[in-house]
C-alpha cells in the first residue's frame, strides 16, 4: 500500500506543479487592459471635445493589444523548469522502483 500512497502523492505534486507551470491567462488579468483602454480613450476624447475621436479608439485598441501580449507573455511556459519539473519525476519513480525491488527481495 506504501507504493501506492507515494505514487499517487507524486502524481498529485507533479500534477499541481505541473498546471501552474503551463497556466493561461485568466479573464481577470486581462480587466486592467479593459480599464487602460477605457482611460486612453476618454482622455484623447476630452483632449478633443465635439472632434470625430476615430484616432482615439485607434489609439486605444492599440493599447488594449499591447496590453494584451504582456498578459500573454506572463505566461508563456518555461521550459527549463518543466524538464526539471520531469526530471525529479523520473528520479522520484526510479527511488520508488528501488525501493519496491527492495522489499520484494527483503521479503524472500
Amino acid at each position: 500500500m506504501y507504493p501506492l500512497s507515494l505514487r499517487m502523492l507524486v502524481w498529485v505534486a507533479l500534477m499541481t506543479a505541473m498546471s501552474a507551470a503551463i497556466a493561461s491567462p485568466t479573464d481577470n488579468e486581462y480587466q486592467a487592459c479593459h480599464r487602460q483602454a477605457a482611460r486612453v480613450v476618454e482622455m484623447c476624447l476630452d483632449e478633443t471635445p465635439g472632434g470625430d475621436g476615430t484616432h482615439c479608439w485607434k489609439r486605444a485598441q492599440a493599447h488594449q493589444r499591447a496590453c494584451y501580449r504582456e498578459v500573454r507573455a506572463a505566461h508563456v511556459p518555461d521550459r527549463r523548469r518543466i524538464e526539471a519539473m520531469r526530471q525529479a519525476e523520473l528520479e522520484v519513480r526510479q527511488r520508488a522502483e528501488a525501493a519496491r525491488q527492495r522489499a520484494e527481495e527483503g521479503r524472500r
